[in-house]
């Protein structure tokens, strides 16, 4: 997959997740119903996030304990330098930890999704290697068999 697909793919599975479950606790009275400009504030968080990931994963790191840190270090970053100056995150404890449990289910959902994927794509190419494999050697028996002929 292209940077480019890749980072995109983050950016519209997160803003859909992150839409349904906005929209559950808007429905539960936990949060306040999405006006247009709320909707296009969670739309930039998530494309920020994702341009901000593709510049920290250039970082030079190995492990992947600290991959994740740093990228949820750029969820946060995102969520609360756009999310705090607009007034759409109030400095209130119990919404903080909202916005904290979102990000951290928002994270888990997308790096779950792409364990998936990344499994369905490796699967994908081993059957596609088995199946070469068996034609090679389906090949060389025929090739075997008319040298043993002759």
């Amino acid at each position: 997959m292209s940077a480019f697909r890749h980072y995109f793919t983050i950016h519209c599975y997160s803003f859909a997740i992150l839409f349904l479950l906005y929209s559950l606790f808007a429905l539960g009275g936990l949060f306040p119903e999405l006006a247009m400009k709320e909707g296009m504030l969670l739309y930039a968080m998530t494309a920020g996030i994702a341009l901000l990931m593709a510049a920290t994963d250039r970082l030079p790191l190995r492990s992947n304990g600290l991959i994740a840190a740093v990228r949820l270090l750029d969820v946060a970053a995102v969520v609360f330098a756009i999310g705090l100056p607009s007034g759409f995150i109030p400095l209130e404890a119990d919404i903080i930890l909202y916005v904290l449990g979102l990000m951290a289910v928002i994270f888990v959902s997308i790096t779950g999704l792409f364990m998936i994927k990344d499994s369905a794509e490796a699967t994908a190419i081993n059957e596609r290697l088995t199946k070469r494999k068996r034609m090679m050697n389906s090949e060389k028996d025929k090739e075997d068999e008319h040298e043993a002929n002759h």
